[in-house]
């Protein structure tokens, strides 16, 4: 593979959530985490949202050759969720403004900045849909990356079941959707126990629940339709759970990369991966540049984050082999099979660029269900298309080879999308 070279100057990294703090702080995690090997010299411009009665609330922070450079480790996350930015701010940090005024400055400032493309870092549903939508529609700036139509099916579990229903080659777990309106009665499941109850829209395994007898249905329920009307509950296919994802490469077609990730599931008698084993909450004790408690947190208590779990197992599956002794490798029939329901997914939902697929082998037929579908790539070294990356021979080229392979191919993407958009 040829290594990439571009013109891009500056880009637009989009952070926030418009639902809740969870969500903003898993989206400053990994936005902060973002590659500047992708493109040396390519300048990040930050545009932050948070809930706002009404709508949203945005703050624009501009890195140009005139302002002091600003990254995401030089802010508290708090001061924006909480709308109380300190008088330290840096200059640089417009802020907050209504979605109107946001929309009118970013005007401006495509026009001066020429943004090669937006990366987006939101996980919410308004952020993973119409947000990405919003810049590259009205603002003339690419994202890399599913369209904010094809993200409304992928985060959406119920359309993911609809769309993937009758595709050959994949197969999903029997299952039904079940919507509660107000005031209505709490509908139940046609299908025995044990089965998944998910909210539709949720995410990060926010909600769900794994119930493997009766009583356990309706607490089961409630939760779910706290986060939601619809609720998927589908049934539960016991065994291995394994990720596999795919990259668009230049000749246009998807590549399925040779390397998949187990993940060795903790408990035996719940053996589903929760939130808790996605990103946990850690205190942050001291500011490690030398800051006081009171500077870096604006006087208030002690702030957290959320960081990824250090106890979290998963084994990196490459053909013939597993980096480690508890996890076997794939049969080739096993790894065949995944990777056609990969491109068969892919093209069904009308993802572009990449995606990643979680599936569950059941341990009797060894069948690979498809249990969700993501959309999404922080193009951060902790992410997991850039580990599977890393990790898959075929992609690796010249004197390079092994080494941050993913911020290659990573390139490759944004040039790509960078070049969607004609300048005037």
């Amino acid at each position: 593979m040829a290594k990439t070279t571009s013109n891009m100057k500056c880009s637009l990294v989009v952070v926030g959530s418009s639902e809740d703090q969870f969500l903003f702080q898993a989206s400053w995690l990994y936005a902060k985490s973002i590659s500047g090997e992708i493109v040396p010299g390519c300048c990040y411009d930050y545009l932050i949202f948070v809930p706002a009665d009404p709508g949203l609330s945005w703050f624009f922070i501009e890195n140009s050759s005139s302002s002091e450079h600003v990254t995401l480790d030089d802010l508290n996350e708090g001061w924006f969720f909480s709308n109380k930015l300190p008088k330290t701010i840096p200059k640089n940090v417009q802020g907050p403004m209504t979605s109107t005024e946001m929309m009118s400055i970013m005007n401006k400032k495509q026009k001066e900045r020429l943004y090669s493309l937006m990366i987006p870092q939101c996980f919410c549903y308004l952020g993973m849909t119409f947000v990405r939508q919003l810049f590259q529609d009205f603002l003339g700036i690419p994202h890399p990356g599913p369209s904010g139509l094809s993200n409304a099916i992928c985060q959406d579990k119920a359309l993911t079941r609809a769309v993937l229903a009758n595709v050959q080659g994949v197969k999903i777990p029997k299952g039904e959707t079940l919507v509660k309106r107000p005031n209505q009665q709490m509908p139940h499941p046609n299908i025995s126990v044990p089965f998944m109850v998910k909210p539709a829209l949720g995410d990060n395994s926010y909600g769900i629940s794994l119930c493997l007898y009766p009583e356990e249905v309706q607490p089961a329920l409630e939760k779910a339709f706290k986060l939601g009307n619809q609720v998927v509950v589908e049934k539960f296919i016991p065994g291995r759970e394994v990720r596999a994802g795919g990259i668009e490469l230049d000749d246009g077609n998807l590549h399925v990369l040779s390397c998949k990730l187990e993940y060795i599931l903790k408990d035996r008698k719940y053996p589903i991966r929760t939130t808790e084993d996605k990103l946990v909450y850690q205190t942050v004790v001291k500011d490690p540049n030398g800051a006081d408690e009171e500077e870096m947190t604006g006087g208030e208590e002690p702030k957290t984050e959320l960081v990824l779990p250090k106890d979290q197992k998963r084994a990196f599956l490459t053909p013939g082999k597993s980096s480690l002794e508890c996890a076997q490798s794939l049969s080739p029939d096993l790894i065949q099979k995944i990777d056609r329901a990969v491109e068969a997914a892919y093209r069904a939902l009308s993802m572009t660029d990449f995606c990643l697929f979680d599936f569950r082998v059941h341990a009797e037929t060894g069948e690979p269900y498809i249990i969700e579908a993501c959309s999404f790539w922080s193009f951060a070294p902790i992410s997991i298309l850039s580990l599977l990356a890393d990790r898959s021979e075929e992609l690796f080229s010249g004197p390079e080879s092994g080494v941050e392979t993913w911020t290659r191919v990573a390139a490759d993407v944004w040039k790509r999308t960078a070049a969607k958009v004609k300048r005037a």
